[in-house]
């Protein structure tokens, strides 16, 4: 329904989605066979409305990795690999979203270095006017606009791959703190699209450590 209601709107108007569907149980509770339970249903009964992008592991991921630029990959391996199909026949419509896809990837890639932490080389030249006058700004606005632009590139690649919704599940956020942190932010920050469904796995009680951890971090 909430697809359905906001099919034709602007997510910016409607305000912002932070859906989560949580999945809760300590060490050994199955929590995982539930999640994988889930994507293996909806994989087999092909639904055509939703796209399911496959179970993200953050104790998988690098630690000098970020998981918003591992969902943005993977969102963007599935456009490439279904454009590619269609690239050599200029009457499919893939073949003409193209370059709207390339444009609004390149607006999302430009604001993507503010969620490094260190933003040290986002202002280290900031002392040239120069600098500040053609790039210094510009990157703040990308900044600014990072989420927009993610919602953007969720509404293209939704219409490139013919569904209403991505299906996204993260397994075990609550073992790795710094990861887990990073995917509760990267959540709370840009996936607040109408048109994704988030589902998250993990023990509330290492959840409420986790954050914990952060707040005294502030101190």
């Amino acid at each position: 329904d909430k697809i359905k209601d906001n099919d034709n709107n602007n997510p910016k108007i409607c305000g912002r989605y932070n859906d989560t569907i949580t999945i809760l149980g300590s060490r050994g509770s199955g929590k995982t066979s539930f999640l994988m339970s889930i994507l293996y249903h909806c994989e087999k009964e092909k639904n055509k409305d939703i796209e399911i992008i496959e179970l993200i592991d953050p104790t998988l991921i690098e630690e000098k990795g970020h998981i918003f630029l591992t969902l943005i990959s993977l969102i963007t391996d599935k456009v490439e690999k279904k454009i590619s199909k269609n690239e050599c026949d200029p009457c499919c419509k893939e073949y003409r979203k193209r370059k709207s896809w390339d444009d609004k990837l390149k607006k999302l890639a430009a604001g993507l270095p503010s969620i490094d932490i260190d933003n040290g080389s986002l202002y280290s030249n900031w002392h040239d006017p120069e600098h500040v006058m053609r790039k210094g700004l510009d990157a703040v606005k990308a900044a600014k606009e990072l989420e927009d632009n993610f919602n953007k590139i969720v509404e293209e690649a939704l219409n490139i791959l013919g569904k209403k919704a991505f299906l996204i599940a993260f397994d075990d956020i609550d073992v790795n703190f710094n990861n887990g942190w990073k995917v509760l932010e990267t959540i709370r920050k840009y996936l607040t699209s109408p048109r994704i469904i988030t589902l998250l796995s993990g023990d509330l009680k290492l959840f409420s450590k986790a954050i914990r951890k952060y707040q005294w971090n502030n101190f």
